[in-house]
């Protein structure tokens, strides 16, 4: 752990609140969340809903989009939005 309570993982800062503690309790009170790629082993069990093939991981902004049918499905707060109803299709 560093002096502000956060710990370090592979040359990343882990978020407080994934260790248990409120970002306030450690005296930090303007928090900037950074966005961390999608982990290899969530993103290997992936498939479109819509087909069920592979999906390219983009990153600006970061998007999961099929091989196949060319849907994109946004990642909010480093959560894959996996609904049909969510994604776009481009080309």
């Amino acid at each position: 752990m560093d002096s502000a309570g956060a710990e370090v993982e592979s040359g990343r800062i882990i978020r407080a609140s994934r260790l248990g503690v409120s970002p306030r309790s450690l005296g930090l009170t303007n928090v900037v969340q950074f966005s961390v790629m999608i982990p290899q082993d969530l993103f290997e069990m992936l498939v479109c809903p819509a087909c069920k093939q592979p999906l390219e991981h983009r990153q600006n902004p970061e998007t999961l989009k099929c091989t196949q049918c060319h849907r994109v499905y946004p990642v909010e707060d480093n959560i894959p939005i996996m609904l049909i109803d969510k994604a776009t299709i481009e080309p």
